[in-house]
């Protein structure tokens, strides 16, 4: 429900790196990126809900600060 909620915006990467996937999807491909990620040493949020909204509102305005 909450992907459906917030556009599927909660798999971005997935997005990019697949950007013809249908978003149902992306849920699908998310543990092998993960994978991938901890493997080459890349950084790969996850998070409970609020706190990934709160995040992209906190990085909105730190960055428009500039």
């Amino acid at each position: 429900l909450f992907s459906i909620l917030v556009g599927h915006l909660n798999y971005q990467i997935e997005h990019h790196l697949f950007p013809k996937f249908p978003p149902n999807r992306l849920e699908q491909v998310a543990p092998k990126v993960q994978e991938i990620c901890k493997k080459y040493g890349l950084t790969y949020n996850t998070g409970k809900p609020i706190e990934q909204v709160l995040s992209v509102f906190r990085n909105a305005f730190k960055h428009s600060l500039f």
